[in-house]
């Protein structure tokens, strides 16, 4: 203070005390003298990501690790959106599997029954029941040991189908065909459903295979075709034997 006379009176850092304040009257310096203004507090420092260190409520940290890797979501290619379209399967995936195939042959295993059934017996017994004149008039046909064997076959062909499409399903996975058509849809019970969906989808996938699409739908005009045949064959035979004349089996 080089002017003591003009420095108002108030208090000022202690010329004897560092840190200290001390009451200036205008004057001069009197015996009045401040507490020293306490140390500012150091900046907290972060502690270490360690064991039984928490990040956040409800989450600790694993031990000697940073900050948790994010997982990438199931079936999910890294670096894609959810929203991209698929990638293409790789050059030269070929979508045809052994599975595929059983599932579009299996159903032929239904003709079996139709070729095993008495038709004759089917047909006058039907024949017998609608005429008002017949003892049998009214009476139902019996269950028959060919229906029998329809009625297995038909639950064994359903479920080997799902279980197949399943497989399909993971093995086209495994090639890289990425979100092929679903197994789930297997469960339609009409397997030519399943068979046209995988194939297409396949296809925008870039591994295009039409082979089980169309030996499906040649399978389901060849059962077509049996059935109008053995149809045909069993009611002309009926025809013929309840027509007046006709020789009786």
């Amino acid at each position: 203070m080089s002017d003591p006379q003009s420095i108002p009176a108030g208090w000022y850092p202690d010329p004897e005390v560092p840190g200290g304040t001390r009451w200036w009257n205008g004057i001069a310096w009197t015996e009045q003298r401040g507490v020293a203004a306490p140390a500012a507090p150091a900046a907290p420092v972060a502690p270490q990501q360690g064991y039984g260190t928490q990040q956040g409520y409800g989450q600790q940290q694993p031990y000697g690790q940073g900050a948790p890797a994010q997982q990438q979501p199931y079936g999910m290619v890294p670096g894609r959106s959810p929203f991209d379209a698929p990638a293409p399967a790789p050059a030269g995936t070929s979508s045809s599997t052994w599975s595929i195939w059983l599932i579009v042959l299996l159903p032929l295993l239904a003709l079996i029954p139709l070729a095993l059934q008495d038709w004759d017996a089917l047909i006058q017994g039907a024949v017998a029941a609608s005429d008002p004149y017949d003892p049998l008039f009214g009476e139902t046909t019996a269950f028959t040991a060919a229906d029998l064997l329809g009625w297995v076959l038909g639950f064994l062909i359903y479920g080997a189908t799902v279980l197949l499409a399943w497989l399909d399903w993971r093995t086209l996975a495994a090639r890289g065909i990425q979100s092929p058509f679903h197994w789930a849809f297997a469960f339609i019970p009409v397997s030519l459903v399943y068979v046209i969906g995988r194939c297409v989808v396949a296809k925008r996938r870039g591994a295009p295979g039409w082979a089980p699409m169309a030996v499906a739908i040649a399978r389901m005009a060849l059962e077509v075709v049996v059935q109008i045949v053995i149809f045909a064959i069993a009611f002309s035979v009926a025809f013929e034997q309840t027509m007046p004349g006709g020789i009786p089996s």
